[in-house]
């Protein structure tokens, strides 16, 4: 899979051509993203703005929970009217230490919107707040990758959220990511799969979310397609 069709690029408002950051969608229809890409513009009411890659159409979307850059940086966004898009499988780093990783991102690069890219997963290490993160290595990553999906390319799956970086050379320019695990424990409706499923998982597809809600009702189309009804109300914090 091609873990670049479940992102997202994070928006101040529709007509703005700058892009803050970049989210990504999974299964239960909620974008997940840093809480710094929008901090400047936060409050609880506050309506955030999003394009799908490759894209020009910009959707809204409300804040369904959002802990400040001081702890864990993270907001989840729920689309405000029903889209079809891509989920990305979302599993626990503990696997992936060594690992080669993928990322997709929106830096401002003049006029290209979006850029690759890879690197290695070296490990755990402690956040200044005391929680798990991942160390990354990788010469792309660099501001505006906040909020992307750090996909671990032999699990085929998201083990972590890119979140910051830092600069200096002499320490090879390490960057950080949220793991997965840890999100969850943050906010419980992440949908933490299994891991180890490496080429062997099955293929994501398409869903439906907005709305007013998220699934509930699922059902295979012959295509292999979902068809997600939209009568269960997630649960804002």
């Amino acid at each position: 899979m091609d873990p670049r069709k479940g992102v997202v690029a994070i928006k101040s408002n529709p007509q703005s051509e700058a892009i803050l950051g970049t989210g990504f969608f999974v299964s239960t229809g909620v974008i997940l993203t840093c809480a710094h890409v929008i901090e400047g513009y936060y409050h609880p009411e506050m309506t955030a703005y999003f394009r799908l890659a490759g894209s020009n159409d910009v959707f809204g979307a409300e804040v369904e929970y959002y802990s400040p850059k001081e702890k864990f940086d993270v907001a989840v966004l729920k689309p405000r009217r029903k889209i079809d898009f891509t989920p990305l499988r979302v599993i626990s780093s503990q696997e992936s230490k060594l690992h080669e990783f993928s990322i997709f991102g929106y830096p401002v690069l003049g006029e290209i919107h979006g850029l690759n890219g890879a690197g290695r997963i070296l490990g755990w290490v402690q956040s200044p707040t005391g929680h798990a993160q991942l160390q990354l290595e990788s010469r792309q990553v660099t501001q505006g990758f906040s909020g992307a999906p750090i996909w671990d390319v032999e699990l085929e799956s998201v083990v972590g959220m890119l979140q910051s970086g830092i600069k200096a050379e002499d320490v090879g320019r390490p960057s950080f990511g949220l793991p997965m695990e840890v999100l969850q424990e943050i906010f419980p409706e992440l949908p933490l799969e299994k891991g180890g499923a490496g080429r062997s998982a099955q293929p994501t597809a398409k869903a439906s979310a907005g709305d007013g809600g998220i699934a509930v009702n699922v059902d295979g189309d012959v295509s292999g397609n979902l068809i997600i009804g939209n009568n269960n109300t997630a649960r804002r914090n």
